[in-house]
C-alpha cells in the first residue's frame, strides 16, 4: 500500500494478524454472551471480513473472528477480547 505525502511515495506496513485459523484461544472474563460454555475457550475458524464502505472493491478485515467454541457454538469476536492459549499456559495453569 503507497501513501503520498510531500510529494513522494512511502510504504505503510500492513497490521500483522494476531491469529491464525486453528489457534486456540479464550474470551477474556469482560466479555459476556449466553453462548458461551463455562471454559471460555474455542478455536479461531477464520477472520469475519466484510465490506465497511460502498466504495470497498472487496471485503476488508475487521479485527473480528469467528471462534469454534468447546461447546459447539460459532461466535464472533473483536480481536481485543481474545487471548492465545498455548500449551505451556494451559500445563502452568493445571
Amino acid at each position: 500500500m503507497k501513501a503520498r505525502g510531500n510529494g513522494k511515495d512511502s510504504v505503510i506496513p500492513k497490521m500483522k494478524m494476531m491469529f491464525e485459523r486453528g489457534d486456540f484461544v479464550r474470551v477474556n472474563e469482560n466479555t459476556h454472551d449466553s453462548r458461551l460454555p463455562a471454559s471460555r475457550m474455542g478455536h479461531i475458524v477464520g477472520e469475519y471480513k466484510t465490506i465497511v464502505h460502498y466504495t470497498d472493491k472487496k471485503p476488508e478485515p475487521t479485527g473480528i473472528w469467528k471462534v469454534f467454541m468447546t461447546n459447539g457454538e460459532v461466535l464472533r469476536f473483536h480481536e481485543m477480547f481474545l487471548e492465545k492459549v498455548d500449551a505451556t499456559s494451559q500445563a502452568t495453569n493445571e
